[in-house]
């Protein structure tokens, strides 16, 4: 499983794509983590239905019963609350978020339309917290930071997502700036 996605570019290498990174995605898709349009969404589907049939038609007539297998769940009206982030603390966002960690840091998303509300870098990202049922983040400084609670059952993983991302941040800029001392 791919944790970091810092040098990955989807497209670019079928072969990870269809062997990797399908199937790393594919729980992420059907949860609704993705925006999709309704087009999307139906070719989408078809493909998913081939990867698991191939050319094998005689399974349409289940299609109805497997759709939680073929279609994000926030489209099918059966989301879990769990799959959710629910927050507490920021009355500018909806009460729930869904929150993406990457390259790029911390987003907020609006789960119905997949909005990213806003994007915090790891720059701005003075501390985090987590348990079993939290996730905590404060964005700024710690007097006068933004913070943010969030009731999840994902909170270890996100703590740990967030940890190895800023740690690959910062042994990078460590590699840059011994480099940098080196060559004056």
């Amino acid at each position: 499983m791919k944790k970091l996605w810092t040098n990955t570019v989807p497209g670019k290498d079928s072969f990870a794509d269809s062997i990797f990174h399908y199937y790393q995605e594919l729980p992420k898709y059907l949860r609704g983590y993705h925006k999709c349009s309704r087009e999307e969404v139906f070719q989408l589907a078809a493909l998913i239905y081939r990867v698991k049939f191939e050319d094998d038609k005689s399974h349409f007539p289940t299609i109805p019963k497997m759709l939680r297998e073929l279609v994000p769940q926030d489209l099918i009206r059966q989301m879990s609350p769990d799959d959710w982030k629910r927050q507490t603390t920021e009355t500018n966002y909806p009460e729930i978020l869904l929150i993406a960690i990457n390259k790029h840091g911390v987003s907020l998303i609006d789960p119905k339309t997949k909005d990213i509300l806003t994007t915090h870098p790891f720059t701005k990202i003075s501390n985090w917290s987590s348990g079993n049922t939290y996730f905590h983040i404060t964005i700024g400084n710690l007097v006068r930071g933004s913070k943010l609670l969030c009731e999840t059952s994902l909170g270890y993983k996100m703590d740990d997502l967030l940890t190895s991302y800023i740690s690959q941040m910062l042994t990078t800029m460590n590699r840059q700036r011994s480099g940098r001392g080196h060559s004056k």
